[in-house]
């Protein structure tokens, strides 16, 4: 269903690993539920060899509790669209706009280990979504701050 590219598009293996939790695997029953809809029309397959990695890696559980947001917020449907238009990359931009409703805690540092490439991560489409007081957390530190996603990440 979708093209292979290389697996600095994201690497979900490392970002479980990074979610430091003990759920580093994904449970796809639990994410057919999380869907509310037929689970089914979504190819993991397909999805794993896009990202070049185990699909059992994945882990959309934790990845939701990181960002603070019902799971039910999550929409598959536009990643999958994003996948579609844009095989090469994941549009953050679009994404991200789906997952959040209100600030949310991201854990930049994590994530800025798991960017080995400019492209990996897009911190300024990133920091562009997050418009209000957002809490960043540094290595477990929060640190409340009223400035711009842009200007906390320093960009």
């Amino acid at each position: 269903m979708y093209p292979k590219t290389p697996a600095t598009t994201l690497c979900f293996h490392s970002l479980a690993t990074l979610l430091e939790t003990p759920a580093t695997t994904l449970c796809f029953h639990s994410l057919a539920t999380l869907l509310e809809t037929p689970a089914t029309t979504l190819c993991f397959h397909s999805l794993a060899t896009l990202l070049e990695t185990r699909a059992t890696t994945l882990c959309f559980h934790s990845l939701a509790t990181l960002l603070e947001t019902r799971a039910t917020t999550l929409c598959f449907h536009s990643l999958l669209a994003t996948l579609s238009e844009t095989p090469n990359t994941l549009c953050f931009h679009s994404l991200l706009a789906t997952f959040l409703e209100t600030p949310t805690k991201l854990y930049f540092h994590s994530l800025a280990t798991l960017s080995e490439t400019p492209k990996t991560l897009c911190f300024h489409s990133l920091a562009t979504l997050l418009e209000t007081p957002t809490t960043f957390c540094d290595a477990g530190r929060e640190e409340e701050t009223s400035k711009s996603g842009t200007e906390s990440l320093g960009l």
